[in-house]
């Protein structure tokens, strides 16, 4: 709310709005931490409705194409980068991090492009946080 009743206004409102604009803006890296911590919050129900609002707006998809691994990266930027080993093994192994060059990176652009095309859309899950266990 604004206007003169801005103090009238519940706290957990203003926590909302508070965390719908932190989740709006929020760096990649920093998404996970953000969203447990809003998960976090006293007010349970207000908490789940501010990631629900955050996670519709992405998109997931699912494919059985082989082709698909988690050793390519593409980012918003369109740049491809390719990863020496599977991202579980990032800092557990020796990897490598390689930009391809142009034409090669545009031919992995355009597979996982299809592939994207191709995958099964998976509607957005409302998030709910389970019952807290007795003690």
């Amino acid at each position: 709310m604004t206007g003169p009743h801005h103090d009238d206004e519940p706290p957990e409102h203003r926590r909302y709005a508070q965390y719908l604009q932190a989740l709006e803006s929020v760096a990649e890296a920093d998404e996970a931490n953000l969203l447990a911590a809003v998960l976090r919050d006293d007010c349970v129900s207000m908490a789940e409705s501010a990631v629900n609002h955050h996670l519709e707006r992405i998109e997931v998809r699912a494919s059985t194409d082989p082709a698909l691994h988690d050793r390519c990266i593409i980012g918003d930027d369109q740049q491809v980068q390719l990863l020496g080993s599977s991202v579980t093994g990032v800092g557990k192994h020796l990897t490598a991090v390689i930009s391809p060059p142009g034409d090669i990176a545009q031919a992995y652009r355009q597979k996982y492009e299809k592939i994207w095309r191709d995958a099964q859309q998976i509607n957005p899950q409302n998030v709910s946080t389970p019952p807290a266990q007795p003690t």
